[in-house]
C-alpha cells in the first residue's frame, strides 16, 4: 500500500546535523539539504505466532494497551536490532505469555504487510507468521497482554481482532486449520 501522505511528513529536522532542512525525495525517502543525509522509510520486521494445540484451537490474547485495547490479538511483536525472527518469536512468546517455545519446532508460513499506529505515528511493518504446536494449558499474561485463552477454530471471529494484518492471518487460519496437522512442524 502506498501512503497517501509522505510517511516521514513529521520529520522536519535532520537527525544527523539537526538543521531544519529535510525534504522529500520520493514516496519513502528524505534528504537533508544541509548535510546530504538520506533516509529511506522501510518496513519494520514483526513476528506473529499461530500457537495451536492438538485440536487446532488457537491461542489468542486480549490486548492490554492501545492500539486496539481490549480487542483480540495473536502473540508477537517487533524484531529487535541484531535479533533474527525466530529468536524474536521466542522472546515475544515468553514476554507476553510465559510460553517457552523451541525454535526448532516452529514453521514459517507467510508474511503480511501492516500499518501499526504507535503513538500517532504510522509504522509500516512486515508481519512474519510462524506456526507452533503448544499445550492447551493456562499461560501467564504479561507485557502487553490482558488475558490469553484458546479459541476453537470454528468459533474464531475476525471482527474481534484489532489489527488488520492479524485479521488477515486469523482469516487464513480459519480457512486452513483443517490442513494443519502435527506433520506440519
Amino acid at each position: 500500500m502506498i501512503h497517501t501522505t509522505h510517511p516521514l511528513k513529521d520529520f522536519q529536522y535532520c537527525p544527523k546535523c539537526g538543521q531544519r532542512s529535510v525534504e522529500s525525495i520520493d514516496f519513502k525517502g528524505v534528504i537533508c539539504k544541509n548535510c546530504n543525509f538520506t533516509y529511506y522509510h522501510n518496513a519494520a520486521a514483526s513476528v506473529v505466532l499461530l500457537a495451536v494445540d492438538d485440536n487446532n484451537n488457537l491461542l489468542c490474547c486480549e490486548r492490554a494497551h492501545n492500539p486496539y485495547k481490549g480487542m483480540l490479538d495473536l502473540p508477537g511483536g517487533f524484531v529487535d536490532p541484531t535479533e533474527n525472527a525466530e529468536n524474536a518469536l521466542k522472546r515475544e512468546a515468553f514476554e507476553e505469555l510465559g510460553l517457552q517455545i523451541d525454535t526448532k519446532n516452529i514453521k514459517y508460513l507467510f508474511s503480511v504487510p501492516n500499518k501499526y499506529n504507535f503513538a500517532n505515528f504510522i509504522v509500516d511493518t512486515v508481519d512474519l507468521v510462524f506456526l507452533a504446536k503448544v499445550e492447551n494449558k493456562q499461560y501467564t499474561p504479561g507485557d502487553d497482554v490482558g488475558k490469553c485463552f484458546f479459541i476453537a477454530a470454528n468459533k474464531l471471529n475476525t471482527h474481534k481482532f484489532g489489527l488488520s494484518s492479524i485479521k488477515q492471518i486469523v482469516n487464513w487460519y480459519i480457512n486452513n486449520y483443517n490442513k494443519i496437522s502435527s506433520n506440519i512442524i
